[in-house]
Formats: structure tokens, C-alpha cells, sequence
């Protein structure tokens, strides 16, 4: 099944701007998205087992205290509506890997304008020889690299209004009643956009196709220039849930710097 989301209006800094959302079934290429395919020691991918249970949660600590600032626990069980009110980047993932029971993978990912150029941002696709079960036990040290990905973009992107993105990605035995994502996208620990999608069901063993498009906020000169000074200030978490159950967490960084090269 391939489906496509499209989000028209402005989404102000607190995620509560207008917004109008169209779904379907269309007939379009599917692409990929969040996390980074990594070499993984052989010692890890052999005789991988999916655990089906969740980890145990902890209890749920003051929203205060997942800011980057003061936040001192890894993992804790957000809701969507906590989601939407942290105020900066999260120190740490909140959920482990293993929170993913739903076997949910992506497998591809695709950045494009939409206007002016209509380029290619960023492409990446997980290789045909990777390991098909989806990693759940890591060591830390590589744990973030397969978490968080760094982007470099043209500085001219600062100016565009509309980008879309296309992601691949299967799901395991467990069906997925539905799927969101959330987005919170900081610069300096300053929330500069928010977006929220919701896809709706995904059979079990399905490889599915989502196409968002995105309607950025216009940035004053000022901030554009002080972005693409500081490289990898700009920051980004990307929560993904089944119903209100945490179940995938990644993070972003981003620069962006003159005339470079798209992927």
C-alpha cells in the first residue's frame, strides 16, 4: 500500500497552527527514511532473537526534566500530548530499541524541494546485503550512530517553503493499527517548527510507502545566517508511536552550508 499525507497551512512554534490534512492511496514510487545503516559486528547480527515484549517503562518523570538541560533519565513512557509540549531536544532517546515490538524497519528515504530547483535533497536506501531483523541490542557506542543521522544541506534550502519526503518501511508479524510521527525541530534549543502526521493502518509482513509534505515556517535573515554559521545547532527528535505507545525514537542534526552537494 503506498499513502501520501499532505499538510497545508502554517504549523506554528508551539504545533498548533492550521492545518489541512489529505490521505489516500496513490500510485507512486515509494522511499525511505530515519536511522543510518551502520557495519554491524558479526558477533551482533548472529543469532538475533525479536523480543515481542516492550521494555518495562519507568515511571513517568516531569516533562522539565526531559529538556536537554536537566534530563538525566533515558527512558521514559511519553505520551503524544507530552510529546508536543518539550520545549527542547531530549538529552537521550526515550524509548530503547526494543520498545520497537512491531518489527517496524525503514528501509528507505528520500528528501526533494518541491518548488523552485524540485532537486534531490537526500537519498539513502538500506543495502541489499544488510541484515534482514531489525537491530534491537546494540552496544551504545554504535547505538547512537544507528539513532542519529547528520544532514548536510544546500544553504539556499533555508529559503524554501515546501519540501516532501518519501519513506519506506515494512512492518513485522504484529498488524499496526497506527502509526504517528511526531517532529520537533530546534535550533539552539529554540522549537522552531512542529509537525505531526498520522498514518492509518499497516498489515502484518507489508512493505508501505509515505509521502509528506512539509509547509516550512519563513525564517527572518538573521536566523537563516546564524543557522548556517553554526552547524549541527540545528537539531531535530523524530517520535514515532503506535496508538499512545512510544515505540521508535531517532535524532537529527543539521548544517547547511554554501553550493554543497546533494545526495
Amino acid at each position: 500500500r503506498i499513502w501520501k499525507e499532505e499538510e497545508r497551512g502554517k504549523v506554528s512554534a508551539d504545533g498548533r497552527g492550521t492545518r489541512e490534512l489529505t490521505r489516500g492511496l496513490v500510485a507512486s514510487p515509494g522511499v525511505a527514511r530515519v536511522g543510518r545503516w551502520i557495519s554491524v559486528p558479526s558477533s551482533v547480527r548472529e543469532g538475533r532473537i525479536w523480543k515481542e515484549e516492550c521494555c518495562k517503562a519507568r515511571q513517568l518523570e516531569p516533562l522539565s526534566r526531559l529538556s536537554e538541560a536537566t534530563n538525566t533519565m533515558p527512558y521514559v513512557d511519553l505520551t503524544p500530548i507530552q510529546c508536543l509540549e518539550l520545549k527542547a531536544p531530549t538529552a537521550d532517546f526515550l524509548c530503547p530499541l526494543t520498545a520497537n515490538t512491531y518489527g517496524l524497519e525503514f528501509v528507505e528515504f528520500r528528501i526533494r524541494e518541491l518548488d523552485g530547483r524540485q532537486r534531490t535533497l537526500y537519498h539513502v536506501k538500506k543495502p541489499e546485503d544488510a541484515a534482514i531483523e531489525p537491530i534491537v541490542d546494540l552496544p551504545p557506542e554504535l547505538e547512537r550512530q544507528y539513532r542519529l543521522i547528520q544532514y548536510q544541506f544546500p544553504a539556499d534550502m533555508l529559503s524554501v517553503d515546501t519540501v516532501g519526503t518519501s519513506l519506506v518501511f515494512t512492518v513485522g508479524d504484529k498488524e499496526v493499527p497506527s502509526f504517528r510521527m511526531i517532529e520537533r525541530h530546534y535550533f539552539r534549543n529554540k522549537l522552531l517548527k512542529s509537525f505531526d502526521f498520522t498514518l492509518g493502518f499497516c498489515m502484518p509482513h507489508s512493505t508501505n510507502t509515505w509521502e509528506v509534505i512539509y509547509s516550512l515556517p519563513p525564517l527572518d535573515p538573521a536566523t537563516r545566517q546564524e543557522i548556517i554559521d553554526n552547524p549541527m545547532e540545528s537539531r531535530s527528535d523524530s517520535f514515532y508511536f503506535v496508538g499512545d505507545k512510544l515505540v521508535m525514537h531517532n535524532k537529527a542534526e543539521y548544517s547547511y552550508v554554501e553550493d554543497a552537494a546533494t545526495s
